[in-house]
This record gives C-alpha cells, sequence and structure tokens, in this order.
C-alpha cells in the first residue's frame, strides 16, 4: 500500500491527534520492510520539546518515518520532508478522544500536547482538529511532496484490525503489554 514511499529518507506523518497516525505510520513502516527507522511521538514526552525532538530526527542521516501529530501547523517548515497529512471525520476524532480519555484513572499523556496545541490555537478540545486541518489547506500549497491520507483508506492493509475486535487496546490502539 506504501511501497512507493521507499524513495522519500525522511517522512513525516501528522495530523490531528486521533486521526490515525500511528497506525499509518506503522502500516508504512510495515510496507518499507523496516528500511527506514519509525519515532512515535511517546519520545516526546515534554509537549514544550516536541519540535525540537522532530528537527533532531531529521538530522539524523538515516531514512526515517516519525509520526508527529503536534507538528501538523508546521509541517511545512521541513524542507525535503515527505508529508503525510491524516484526515479522519472530526466526530469520529473527537468519540475517539472521549474513550481515551481517561486511562487508568488519569489523564493520558498525549492530553498535555492537546492543551498546549488548544493555547497556541486559541480554542477548546472541539475545535483543535478542525483548526489544524485549515491551517493544512493554506500550507500544503508550501510542500513539494505530500500524501492526503484518509483514515477510512487504511482499512485496506493487513496491519489493520477491525473495531468489534480490538479488545484490550492501549490509548495507542496497540494491543496493552504486560
Amino acid at each position: 500500500m506504501f511501497e512507493n514511499l521507499a524513495k522519500h529518507r525522511k517522512i513525516l506523518v501528522t495530523g490531528p491527534h486521533r486521526s490515525g497516525t500511528t497506525i499509518a505510520a506503522t502500516m508504512i513502516h510495515d510496507d518499507l520492510k523496516s528500511s527506514h527507522g519509525l519515532v512515535l511521538e511517546e519520545l516526546c514526552w515534554k509537549p514544550e520539546r516536541c519540535l525540537d525532538a522532530v528537527k533532531m530526527w531529521l538530522e539524523i542521516n538515516e531514512p526515517m518515518i516519525i509520526q508527529a501529530p503536534f507538528a501538523a501547523d508546521v509541517c511545512h517548515q521541513f524542507p525535503g520532508v515527505f508529508v503525510v497529512f491524516m484526515h479522519r471525520d472530526i466526530d469520529a476524532i473527537e468519540n475517539s478522544q472521549k474513550r481515551m480519555k481517561l486511562r487508568n484513572g488519569r489523564k493520558v499523556w498525549w492530553h498535555d500536547i492537546e492543551a498546549t496545541e488548544r493555547d497556541k490555537y486559541h480554542c477548546d478540545d472541539s475545535t483543535v482538529a478542525g483548526m489544524k486541518y485549515r491551517c493544512w489547506q493554506d500550507q500544503k500549497q508550501h510542500i513539494v511532496n505530500y500524501l492526503e491520507l484518509d483514515y477510512e483508506t487504511l482499512k485496506d492493509h493487513h496491519l489493520w484490525i477491525q473495531p468489534e475486535l480490538r479488545k484490550d487496546f492501549h490509548v495507542r490502539q496497540t494491543y496493552a503489554v504486560g
């Protein structure tokens, strides 16, 4: 499904949180037969340092797939990077956020990043995804190589697991370990 992306050394998978960036990055990594390193956003634990981490990973002289929904509004600032921008229905994003709001009675770690984004965009919980989509419409004209990827198309990939079969899934939509 994504084998044609192998020619790109740096691939940034972004879009709103809960839009499918994790599974898309994982699927791309799988299709490229692990020729690219895979960096998931949890390697950036402090919201104020997330973009510094992305820049660091982009500077490494190895092929990389970087999953970074927090970089959706600045992805045009990385020349030479192939951008995969995820699209998912905003209602589906909000429903996913509600399902994942708490884990063992605590907010999950990406809520700190979302709070930072709400401040940056001057919006509430329900409009962050919409604001990212509006930003994307302006910035994609400044990006040479990109793919707009609809969440629903991921269902054709062999790594896709039907929602009714997702039992004991972690907030990252992967199976919990341990």
